[in-house]
This record gives structure tokens, sequence and C-alpha cells, in this order.
């Protein structure tokens, strides 16, 4: 009896030897040091395993040197104003470095900074200091509004003004008005790429909207062709209701003007047709959209909504 059992456990621990390499392999599988650099640097690192549907995890910033399972991966370097750059790598030895270059996030439309420029709507001078930021001109108006029928200041908004609304920091680069409203445009100092524009009352120059737009690349979606449109990123606050909504739409469209609780947009859809998408402003649905067929390398030129039935776009373009 006695002899029996200890064949069974001599079996037993010439089992477990012969398995030990098996369960160390599997239980604690060795890691690979690697490291990750970028141009430029201070760039965020994202890592996940290349097959299944494992979760993109954040590593830190780069250059950045950490540890991994043997394996293939996919990489994620995103960095402000630079396009999102992605790569496949395998990990199989020691020490192995990945360098990634970014591009910069080209700038596709942006109107030059004006500076104290004047405009005249229903009888009112408008008057807009350009090129101004919080930090060369606390407290001073960056709109000064004058009813020159009897010369008398109705309203004026400053630069601190803004600043409490927008809680970052800005520069003010022109005016124009569509509709009932004048459309400041600025732009964020951290995010220079996008086109911000704050819509104002003519009657008070209350702040009634925010709008943010912004081209989304096919390389930030990890797609070719790099420099390729993908969509527009569309973002709209609205003060009175407390909220904001946002919407992205297929193709490069630019805003036109801000009427009637409708934002209308003027583009291309990704098969270069000529569109024109109007969105609710309180909603963030699309309530129309006009395609034109024959036309392509559609432009602004200028837009009226008038006080009625009817509402006019005007824009450039050519037939093919």
């Amino acid at each position: 009896m006695k002899k029996n059992i200890f064949n069974l456990l001599k079996y037993i621990i010439i089992f477990l030897v012969l398995l030990s390499p098996l369960l160390n392999g599997c239980i604690n599988e060795k890691e690979i040091s690697l490291t990750i650099n970028s141009n430029p640097q201070d760039a965020d690192i994202y890592v996940k395993p290349l097959y299944g549907n494992d979760k993109w995890v954040f590593y830190g910033k780069s250059p950045l040197s950490l540890k991994l399972k043997k394996g293939d991966y996919e990489t994620r370097i995103e960095k402000d104003n630079y396009l999102i750059e992605r790569k496949k790598i395998k990990i199989y030895k020691k020490d192995e470095v990945f360098n990634f270059k970014l591009n910069k996030v080209p700038i596709l439309w942006k109107k030059p900074l004006s500076s104290n420029s004047l405009i005249v709507v229903d009888n009112l001078s408008i008057c807009f200091t350009g090129g101004a930021s919080r930090s060369d001109m606390s407290n001073k108006e960056a709109i000064h509004t004058v009813d020159l029928s009897v010369g008398k200041t109705i309203w004026s908004i400053s630069i601190d003004d803004i600043y409490k609304f927008l809680k970052r920091d800005f520069l003010l680069s022109h005016i124009n008005y569509t509709g009932d409203k004048i459309n400041l445009y600025y732009f964020s100092i951290e995010k220079y790429l996008a086109t911000e524009i704050l819509f104002l009352t003519l009657e008070n120059g209350k702040i009634v909207g925010n709008l943010t737009t912004y081209p989304i690349f096919f390389g930030e979606l990890g797609k070719e062709p790099q420099d390729k449109i993908e969509k527009t990123f569309i973002k709209f606050y609205s003060p009175s209701l407390g909220y904001n909504w946002i919407k992205e739409t297929k193709g490069y469209f630019k805003f036109i003007s801000y009427f009637n609780k409708k934002l209308y947009f003027l583009g291309e859809d990704n098969n270069k047709k000529t569109k024109i998408v109007i969105i609710n402003s309180d909603t963030g649905n699309i309530d129309k959209e006009i395609l034109f067929e024959d036309i392509q390398d559609a432009d602004i030129v200028d837009s009226k909504l008038c006080s009625g039935y009817e509402d006019k776009i005007y824009f450039t373009s050519y037939q093919w």
C-alpha cells in the first residue's frame, strides 16, 4: 500500500516537473522591452494587440520605453495640430526602437487677420479690433457699435466678456454678418486649425451661439490617402439651452450663415459633389440637404438670408 502511494507521488512530481515550463510560459510570458520615439516629441502613445477586440491603452508620451509581450500590435501616435499616425509593429526581438514622423495638419481655409475693421449694418456702425487676444488687450473693446442716426453707442463687447464666455485663450480674426446676427470669428490658441465663431445679436450684442468646425483627415482614421478629408466635425453650443451637440458630415463643409435656428453649410461630399447642408441649431439634426450634381469646387461669395419666405445663398463654382 505504502509502495503504491510512493509510486503515485513520484509520478505526480515527475508530471509537474514536465508541465512546469508550459505553465510558466502561459502564466509568465516573457515581456520584451522596446522604445517608441516621435518627431516632434511629447506625443501621446496608444497601443493595442493587432488581433482581437482589445481597446486602445495609453502608455505615456514620447519618447517612451515600455515592455510588451511578444506579438503583433497596432500603435497610434497623437499630438495636437498634427495628423494621427498609426502603424502595425511586430515585437519579437529585444530592445527594438520604433520611430514615428508626425505631419502638421494643413490649414485649408483661413481669412487673414483684420485690424480695426468697420462694417455698417442697418444704420449701425460696427467697429471691430482684429488680431486681438486677451493677453495683450485685457478689458479693451473687441466690438463697438454706434447708431449713426443719433451718434450714440448702442452696445459693445470687450475681450474679457468673450473670455468669460469661452473660458480659454483665443485670437480674434474677423467679423461679418448674415441674417440678423454678427459672426465673430476667432481661433483658440491651443487648436489653431478649427474655424470657431461666436454669434451675437445685432440688437444688443448678446452671445446666442458658439460654432466649432474642423476637417477630419483620412490619416486620423488610419486610412489612405493621408491628406484627403473624410468628414467635417461640427459642434454647436447654445447658451439659452445650456448644452451643445456634435455632428459629423461626410466631406468638407464651410459655414455660411446662422438664421432662424438653422445653420447653413456649403461644401463637397466624398464624391466631390457640391452640397448645401442645413442643420437645426437646437437639435443638431439635418433639416435639408441640397445636392448639385453638375457643380464642383464651390466657394462662398456672400450669403444673404432674406426676411421672408426665400433663402438666398451666393457662391462661385465651375460646371463640368
